[in-house]
């Protein structure tokens, strides 16, 4: 489907090309035609550039970024795929059936290998839909698949399946006998681990703090002690010493 439409575009856009170029021609010849085509390159570059232009403005500053638990437990997953993603993959598909056309995925962008909450082995595979340089403000996504579900790591990589189911942050073919209590205990667990070394990490930090051993605190202290500003007091009236004199004159 995806191949039958991008053909469809082409043919479109060859169309167009040539009916301009006809027009071009018609109106100032070779020099129409010339003009017509600059014309089209210099459109083509202005509508990728805008387009851009909204899209990282959109990336940047008004999608919303989820900082959950759960969420920062997938950005940690697909740190580690990115550093250990091989050479040898290219693209993810999906199989499709007699009925479903194959579908292609997107670019292969990171792999690692990680283990469920029945210690049974689970490949992950990131990719993104877009290449460059709309790939930048993509963001990117993840499937968890068993080993003997997808094809060889060599080449394109083809999951076996005709669609997907998101759950917990995560991609997941859709099978009848998809487990997603197995899914649910195994995000849960991996979630309950992180958020135990991070409090683990918080506890240090704060014992280091209260001992006075932890020398970035202890230069805070120390700079801002530096930076306290004295107390305002009042001025102390000067006593003036001296005999009296009667201001009638008398002894």
């Amino acid at each position: 489907m995806d191949e039958a439409k991008n053909r469809q575009f082409i043919i479109i856009a060859v169309v167009i090309v040539i009916i301009l170029a006809v027009v071009g021609y018609l109106i100032g010849g070779t020099r129409g035609i010339a003009s017509m085509l600059t014309f089209i390159k210099w459109g083509v570059i202005a509508i990728l550039i805008i387009g851009l232009a909204f899209w990282a403005v959109w990336f940047l500053f008004i999608r919303k970024v989820r900082d959950d638990r759960v969420a920062l437990n997938v950005k940690t997953i697909l740190d580690q795929a990115r550093l250990t993603k091989p050479e040898t993959i290219g693209d993810l598909f999906i199989s499709g059936d007699l009925e479903h056309p194959q579908i292609k995925l997107g670019t292969i962008t990171g792999y690692t290998k990680i283990k469920n909450i029945k210690d049974e082995e689970e490949d992950i595979f990131v990719w993104k839909k877009y290449g460059m340089p709309f790939g930048l403000f993509e963001e990117p996504k993840a499937i968890r698949v068993n080993p003997e579900d997808h094809s060889k790591m060599i080449g394109d990589i083809i999951v076996q399946g005709i669609s997907l189911v998101s759950h917990g942050g995560f991609f997941y073919v859709n099978k009848e006998h998809l487990d997603i209590d197995k899914i649910d205990k195994t995000i849960k667990a991996e979630v309950l681990r992180k958020y135990t070394m991070d409090m683990l990490r918080d506890i240090k930090i704060i014992s280091d703090q209260a001992i006075g051993i932890n020398s970035e605190h202890q230069k805070f202290l120390e700079g801002k002690s530096l930076l306290k500003i004295p107390s305002r007091q009042e001025p102390i009236q000067p006593t003036q010493q001296g005999t009296y004199e009667n201001p009638r004159g008398g002894a």
